[in-house]
């Protein structure tokens, strides 16, 4: 069952319609994620779209509910179109919930699906609203992810709690690296993301690490992770500023701060959990806005990351492809000291 919530607005509506018209609130049970996420739908389904409506006007409602469907892949080539309709009869103040079922036409990978809502009275529109939404194939080509909640107890203390399948963290002079043919791992775009996606190609600068202290450390919010997981050495994958010219100057450059980027890939039917640590080791009160996108730049999931000097983890929960954009808000770059990736298990579940 898909449910959403959408909210008419009773002023604005009342306003373009004769006083003695009926007066309708469209609302239902749950909220899409605002912003520019895009919320996953399963391809090749048959789902249902609850939507109760509301009469507060003293004259009957005769209307028509509307859902109709349209997107496309990649290149521009179009889905198929299908509607589905329900007559809607509600007597003054009275509510009544309508269920519109609807096919989700099947699709080789992720895709851009658009709904599109109206409330139809003798041709005249009541409502209506435009939904996006990515549908997610089944296996391997179908891609998703969504943020778990963060860790901000464990700390550099990871051995017992993460990295049971993978892990890569930066120490002095390489990386610490444990691997799986499950699950794959690495930086930046690669070749699978359009230009014209916020990441674009923007592989530049994406393999650079940051080493603030070469020395083994005793400050437990560093990971484990130098001389065979014994040791801590403060480092982090890092990207390095791009060099842009100065407007109104002729050959002054600055520094602007790029993104750091890491690929996932499951290579199998099941969920995954790939936990990135982020620290703000020297307290510079860091920002970082975490993006999660598939490889055609759709944005699943997005958090804002802060309150790092003594490390958190942000946990994603992903199938399939993906990509995962760590953002600077600040003026330094941005820095991931470590990503492990666990299989997905049920206690990840919130509230369990």
């Amino acid at each position: 069952m898909f449910l959403k919530k959408i909210c008419l607005g009773i002023a604005a509506l009342a306003c373009s319609m004769p006083a003695s018209a009926a007066v309708v609130q469209c609302d239902d049970l749950q909220r899409p994620p605002a912003g520019p996420v895009l919320q996953s739908m399963p391809a090749a389904s048959v789902l249902q779209h609850k939507i109760l409506l509301v009469n507060q006007g003293s004259s009957t409602l005769h209307a028509l509910l509307s859902l109709q469907e349209s997107g496309s892949l990649q290149a521009g080539r179009p889905l198929p179109r299908s509607r589905v309709t329900a007559p809607v009869y509600l007597a003054p103040h009275t509510r009544k919930t309508y269920v519109l079922n609807f096919h989700t036409p099947p699709v080789p990978h992720n895709a851009l699906l658009q709904l599109h809502i109206k409330l139809i009275d003798n041709n005249r529109t009541l409502f209506q609203q435009k939904e996006s939404f990515v549908l997610v194939p089944q296996g391997t080509e179908g891609s998703s992810g969504s943020f778990l909640p963060p860790d901000a107890k464990t700390m550099g203390n990871w051995i017992t709690r993460y990295g049971k399948e993978a892990f890569f963290i930066p120490v002095f002079n390489g990386q610490a690296v444990k691997t799986s043919p499950s699950v794959g791992f690495a930086r930046g775009t690669g070749k699978h993301i359009p230009t014209d996606t916020p990441l674009g190609n923007q592989d530049e600068g994406q393999y650079a690490f940051n080493v603030w202290n070469s020395a083994p450390t005793t400050d437990n919010r560093v990971l484990l992770g130098q001389s065979g997981l014994t040791e801590r050495v403060a480092a982090a994958f890092t990207a390095m500023p791009r060099l842009v010219p100065i407007p109104g100057t002729r050959h002054q450059l600055k520094q602007v701060p790029v993104s750091l980027i890491f690929r996932l890939r499951a290579n199998d039917n099941l969920q995954h959990v790939a936990s990135f640590y982020l620290l703000d080791y020297k307290k510079l009160g860091l920002k970082q806005q975490i993006n999660v996108y598939d490889r055609y730049g759709h944005l699943l999931a997005g958090t804002l990351a802060e309150n790092l000097q003594n490390g958190v983890y942000y946990r994603v929960a992903y199938t399939g492809r993906v990509l995962v954009e760590i953002k600077p808000l600040t003026v330094h770059k941005p820095v991931c000291s470590g990503v492990f990736i666990d299989y997905f298990t049920q206690k990840e579940v919130p509230g369990r």
